[in-house]
C-alpha cells in the first residue's frame, strides 16, 4: 500500500516537472521569436561558438492558417494566411532544436533552432538563458516601460466641444448672408 502511494507521487512527481519543462521551453522559445538574429547570434557565440551540428530540416518558408473566433467565443473562422519559417537540427551531443516564427529569415530560424538545442543540453542551458534569453527579456521589458512611459506622457482623454444649435429663429452670418442673397435675386 505504501509502496503503491509512494509511486504514484513520484509519477505525478516526474509530470509536475514534465510540465515544468515544457512551461519552461514553451517560455524560452517565445523570447526567441522575439528576439533579432543579431541577439542570437552572439547568445550562441557566447555560450558555445563552435557546436557540431547537422540539418535534420533546412530551414523553409511555408504557411499557416490562422484562425479567429467572433466575440472570442464564437465559431471558428479562417482569418487568413500567414509566412513562417521553420527549421529542425542535431546538435553532435543529441539533443533536437526546432524553431517555427512568423516571416522569412531562414538563418534566424536555424540560429533559433540552434538554441532550442543548446537550451536543452543540461551544459549549455543556463548559459543560453543568461546571455540570450535574459538580455532579449531585458530588452523587452526596457521597450514596454519606454512605450509605458509614452503612453502614460500622451494625453488619454478626448476633449469634445459640444455646440449648443441657435435657436430656430435666430440664424448664423452665412446663413442670413445666403438668404439675404437669394431674396435680392427674386426682388430683381
Amino acid at each position: 500500500m505504501i509502496e503503491e502511494v509512494l509511486s504514484n507521487m513520484n509519477a505525478r512527481q516526474v509530470q509536475d516537472q514534465s510540465e515544468l519543462d515544457v512551461s519552461h521551453r514553451q517560455a524560452f522559445m517565445a523570447v526567441l521569436a522575439a528576439a533579432t538574429l543579431d541577439e542570437i547570434k552572439r547568445g550562441i557565440d557566447a555560450t558555445a561558438p563552435d557546436m557540431g551540428f547537422s540539418e535534420l530540416r533546412k530551414p523553409e518558408v511555408g504557411l499557416v492558417m490562422l484562425r479567429g473566433r467572433t466575440g472570442g467565443n464564437g465559431p471558428a473562422f479562417n482569418i487568413g494566411e500567414a509566412t513562417v519559417v521553420r527549421a529542425t537540427l542535431r546538435l553532435n551531443s543529441g539533443e533536437t532544436g526546432f524553431s517555427c516564427m512568423l516571416g522569412r529569415d531562414l538563418e534566424k530560424a536555424r540560429m533559433a533552432a540552434l538554441a532550442d538545442a543548446l537550451w536543452q543540453n543540461p551544459r549549455f542551458a543556463a548559459q543560453i538563458d543568461i546571455e540570450l534569453a535574459a538580455k532579449v527579456r531585458a530588452r523587452l521589458d526596457m521597450e514596454a516601460k519606454t512605450k509605458a512611459a509614452e503612453t502614460a506622457a500622451s494625453p488619454t482623454t478626448t476633449e469634445t466641444t459640444t455646440t449648443a444649435k441657435a435657436p430656430a429663429a435666430e440664424h448664423s452670418a452665412a446663413e442670413q448672408h445666403a438668404t439675404d442673397a437669394d431674396t435680392q435675386q427674386t426682388a430683381g
